[in-house]
């Protein structure tokens, strides 16, 4: 879901795109220097003019931005960029027609600090609803079934299989229709009906987010956006409101001594 709304967003734009997440950077970050050199590589190709407009999107970016604790240098891993992106995201110029995006599905392993000099802004995207995954479903299947030749049967149970993929991102209920709608597969369909259960299997190794995950993804929202801290301010004021005058000029006070 979070790749596919930045391959959107890139697309729609018609920018560039640079793809910096963990999974496509891990072969440099063994290599002494090797991170520092793809990211200043990246960022001064996207900053040429001819090149823009650009997206540069990393994934997984609270790998990039997770706590070192007392180490100040870090040689190896994902944290190796961890110096340099706040220095190159703050390098870019509002002439610049570049933007940099990073998603994640664990925000809170990340350092709220880090993330907040990265990233000026942030948006939560909940995990999609009922009637979001029967289209979702439905449309994912016709793209696949529609160019073999294919359609879904009318008794199929979009339905159900909607209701049972809640809790799941779009990303895994897609990969899980993939993994079961194979080449082989497609051929035997004319002998071998589509049958709802045939996608259980492989939406069970999927990983899913359950109640206490989006408790989590709330209290994240409310401590990076500072609306947590707005909100006791708040009820701080509320809570003061109609109690009269503070203590020093309430009457029957400590009288002043002479």
């Amino acid at each position: 879901g979070k790749t596919t709304l930045v391959e959107a967003v890139a697309k729609s734009t018609g920018a560039l795109l640079f793809n910096l997440s963990v999974a496509n950077t891990m072969s440099t970050m063994t290599e002494k220097g090797g991170a520092t050199k793809l990211m200043h590589m990246v960022f001064t190709v996207a900053k040429e003019p001819a090149m823009q407009p650009c997206v540069i999107y990393i994934d997984d970016v609270e790998l990039i931005c997770a706590s070192t604790g007392k180490k100040k240098v870090v040689n190896d891993g994902p944290p190796r960029f961890k110096k340099d992106l706040p220095t190159y995201i703050n390098s870019l110029t509002p002439d610049d027609a570049v933007v940099v995006i990073g998603c994640s599905r664990k925000p809170w392993d990340g350092e709220t600090k880090s993330l907040k000099q990265c990233f000026a802004r942030n948006l939560y995207l909940p995990y999609p609803k009922y009637g979001s995954l029967v289209m979702l479903w439905t449309d994912t299947l016709n793209s696949i079934l529609q160019p073999a030749g294919k359609e879904l049967p009318a008794e199929f149970d979009i339905s159900s299989l909607a209701h049972i993929s809640v809790g799941y991102s779009a990303g895994s209920v897609v990969r899980a229709i993939r993994a079961t709608m194979t080449e082989r597969r497609i051929e035997r369909l004319d002998k071998v009906p589509l049958r709802e259960g045939e996608f259980i299997q492989g939406l069970s190794r999927m990983p899913r987010t359950y109640n206490d995950n989006n408790k989590q993804f709330r209290s994240f929202t409310d401590t990076i956006t500072d609306l947590e801290s707005t909100r006791k301010s708040v009820a701080a004021i509320i809570s003061g409101e109609g109690g009269g005058k503070d203590k020093k000029g309430k009457k029957g006070g400590k009288k002043k001594k002479k």
